[in-house]
């Protein structure tokens, strides 16, 4: 039972780092389109 949970805790991370990790890369990259975009620097939100 251990080992079960472990291995599915180590398939829930790969996943989570395979769809987490190019979702903040998107989202940052929005982020700093955004930054750009606005007037004076002002971050609309």
């Amino acid at each position: 039972m251990v080992t079960l949970i472990v291995g599915q805790g180590a398939v829930v991370g790969a996943v989570l780092r395979r769809v987490v990790i190019p979702t903040v890369i998107v989202i940052q990259k929005v982020r700093d389109t955004r930054i750009v975009q606005a007037p004076n620097g002002v971050d609309a939100e």
